[in-house]
């Protein structure tokens, strides 16, 4: 460690505030997920038996390409028309309603 002592005192402060910001981001990022590993058991609990319907309804609204939604549902053994039409409708809404969004977020005053 013979490169601390060259950055002098005056670097101290700031390598220390450096350390702590990244410890609480670390912290915090492991508090999350602990906290989704519990929300998740807590539902898997509480749907234990139901689950198996609530999958379908899952890949229906799931973000990706309709390819993608084609091949989860080949492999989950789902119904391909309905999940296929939500996917389309759900893409004809991110086109038609993402512009007026946006418009409407950042209107010029």
């Amino acid at each position: 460690m013979t490169f601390l002592p060259a950055l002098g005192p005056s670097s101290w402060p700031r390598i220390l505030l450096t350390l702590l910001l990244a410890l609480a981001a670390a912290l915090s990022c492991a508090w999350a997920l602990l906290l989704g590993l519990c929300f998740g058991a807590w539902l898997r609990r509480l749907h234990a038996g139901h689950l198996a319907h609530l999958t379908p309804a899952f890949v229906r609204t799931a973000p990706g390409g309709i390819a993608e939604m084609a091949i989860t549902v080949k492999v989950l053994q789902l119904g391909m028309p309905v999940v296929r039409a939500f996917q389309v409708c759900r893409l004809v809404a991110v086109l038609v309603l993402a512009e007026p969004v946006y418009c409407w977020r950042y209107r010029q005053t």
